[in-house]
């Protein structure tokens, strides 16, 4: 049964029963007035069933939250927003609900927002309010609402169709003073252009880019302002080999945007100190500090500088300057790790100045070697002082625009094909033709226009049909782009070419063969040969060759042989032979040709001779 009693609002049925010798608890098993352990707030038992257990009493009065407070609102996406309320609710009784709006009309709870402030990421335009209830009454009072905005915007987008394949044209407009920036996916991946119109790659299918509008501006945080010191990090100057990572959180960061410097502040004052082969990695992590002494893996992380030199002169900030600017979300703690591999050390090394957290420091040094990964170092919370030089890049959400492509009269080339080696062969369009002006190849490089290869074939030029050739092994691809421009389509098909290496070996384990057995024979290169077929062969007098039933492979191996035989590989393309190579496995058979008796009478010596062939084979 649901009780339809209102329990924040006092009744004649709370504390208005009389005790009951011997009845402690109600239907359910809460506790009654009066009985062992009862911590209510009751005066009296409640009556009928069920014990409320005692009114709660609360202080709090008519809420009067005020406006919502954001830290910004205009903000850049990604940026963490922190509302409170203009007016604090003083007493015992106050829940708090914050909600949101896309439409500043109607709002929905945030699921676990019920504190008097909220934080968040920032990815989208929102309403926000908050209902602040005090339960006497109960009153409910919702803050007046703030809209949290993108410093940034995309106003607008110019898709692009195509018919077939080809390159789009797509443009956008955004706030003023704001670049434009092309993505080839909603977050993360790769920036593509900055402006526009931005003219898309050769695509031949439907294919959606992202666009965002985007400001940066210089900025750089100081996390640190300890004067002690330490020589384990950032590395270790008194080892041959030193590994050192650092943990700085989001927080003391308060970057978003790329990393192009960094700077530690050395306490003492060296004099010429050389390091040679240094590299720093960075990477983000989720932690705040490190939860073992694990040594992280550098092949995780970026590596941002290095491997550089650095001769440390006094002390005060000493600047590194990145190779590779690092794209820092701000979201997440940034991990630096110093990696020494200097291999020598020498006294007068450098020292750096540190503020102590927890756990954020892990170091290992030694002299014999770079340390192992996986493997373990020490940890600290000696970490060493910090500036971050960087662009701080506020954008907006990115916004997709899609380049269409409808489908087209398709063309199709000469199939794949294997030739050999400095050969010549042609390729061209097969069919589709007539639905097209123009016939252009790429790449251009070995491509020509007549049949004796004299003249090169020049990029962007239109014609159907081309020759290759090429003296170096490898597979290459050519792409045919077929447009018309009266119809706006466009379509492409692509071919490979397969060019045999120009000579190749039989590699015989054995080479020479005592009496009778076998021998392995290999072709060196092994791979390369795209679809050109094989055939193995043998013979006594190696002028004529028999073909050897299923030996059409790189490899073969010989039967037991008791004769001199030559073997012989081919490989064939198209009819026509490209390789050959001719082995000689010889198979010694030393025999005695004579005898010469003697004899004596008596004790004594004999001699007794012998006449052998000229072939030996010693093991």
């Amino acid at each position: 049964m649901t009780s339809i009693l209102n329990t924040t609002v006092p009744t004649g049925v709370e504390s208005g029963g009389i005790a009951v010798v011997g009845i402690d608890t109600d239907y359910d098993g809460d506790l009654r007035f009066g009985a062992s352990g009862y911590t209510g707030a009751g005066t009296a038992p409640d009556m009928g069933a069920d014990e409320f257990e005692g009114m709660p009493s609360y202080t709090c009065t008519t809420p009067n939250p005020g406006n919502t407070v954001a830290s910004n609102n205009l903000a850049c996406y990604g940026e963490t927003i922190n509302l409170s309320l203009e007016n604090s609710t003083p007493g015992t009784g106050v829940s708090y609900q914050w909600k949101e709006s896309t439409d500043g009309s109607l709002y929905t709870d945030i699921d676990g927002a019920t504190n008097s402030t909220y934080s968040f990421v920032f990815t989208e335009s929102k309403y926000y309010q908050c209902e602040v209830t005090c339960i006497n009454g109960p009153e409910t009072v919702p803050s007046t609402p703030v809209f949290i905005d993108f410093a940034n915007n995309i106003l607008s987008t110019t898709p692009d169709t195509l018919c077939g394949a080809g390159q789009a044209t797509l443009s956008a407009t955004a706030t003023t003073g704001a670049d434009i920036v092309w993505y080839d996916v909603p977050t993360g991946g790769t920036l593509l252009y900055t402006g526009s119109p931005f003219t898309t790659p050769l695509i031949s299918d439907t294919t959606s880019y992202y666009v965002s509008a985007e400001t940066s501006s210089p900025v750089s945080t100081t996390v640190g302002t300890g004067t002690s010191t330490t020589n384990y990090l950032p590395f270790n100057g008194y080892y041959n080999y030193s590994y050192g990572a650092m943990l700085y959180t989001a927080d003391e960061i308060n970057i978003r945007g790329y990393i192009t410097k960094i700077q530690f502040h050395v306490g003492n004052t060296p004099s010429s100190y050389e390091t040679n082969d240094q590299i720093i990695y960075m990477g983000e992590v989720p932690y705040t500090e490190f939860a073992d002494n694990n040594l992280i893996d550098t092949s995780t992380l970026t590596k941002v500088k290095g491997p550089f030199s650095y001769t440390w002169d006094g002390g005060g900030w000493k600047e590194f300057e990145l190779d590779v600017p690092f794209d820092y979300s701000g979201n997440n703690s940034l991990l630096i790790v110093w990696v020494n591999n200097d291999g020598s050390y020498a006294s007068g090394y450098p020292t750096f100045s540190y503020t102590t957290k927890t756990n954020t420091g892990l170091y290992k040094y030694q002299d014999g070697s770079y340390p192992s990964i996986p493997g373990t170092g020490t940890l600290t919370s000696n970490r060493p002082n910090i500036i971050v030089d960087g662009q701080s890049v506020c954008s907006s959400p990115r916004v997709e625009v899609v380049a269409i492509v409808n489908p087209s009269t398709p063309i199709t080339i000469t199939d794949n094909k294997t030739i050999c080696n400095n050969a010549v062969d042609s390729i061209e369009v097969l069919t589709g033709a007539s639905a097209y002006e123009t016939f252009t190849w790429s790449p251009a490089t070995n491509l020509y226009t007549d049949a004796a290869c004299t003249t090169p074939y020049v990029s962007g030029s239109s014609i159907q049909k081309v020759y290759f050739k090429n003296n170096t092994a490898g597979t290459y691809e050519f792409v045919c782009l077929a447009e018309n421009t009266s119809t706006d389509c466009a379509t492409t098909d692509t071919v490979e070419i397969t060019v045999l290496p120009a000579t190749v070996s039989i590699i015989a384990i054995p080479e020479e063969i005592c009496l009778s057995g076998s021998s392995t024979l290999s072709i060196s290169p092994s791979d390369g040969y795209g679809d050109a077929t094989f055939q193995w062969s043998s013979s006594s007098d190696g002028v004529s060759f028999t073909d050897i039933t299923d030996a059409n492979g790189l490899s073969y191996t010989t039967p037991d042989i008791n004769a001199s035989t030559y073997y012989k590989w081919t490989a064939t393309v198209s009819g026509n032979s490209c390789l050959t190579d001719t082995v000689f496995i010889k198979v010694n058979n030393p025999q005695i040709l004579s005898t010469n008796d003697s004899s004596r009478c008596g004790p004594g010596t004999v001699e007794l001779s012998a006449t052998a062939s000229l072939q030996r084979l010693y093991n």
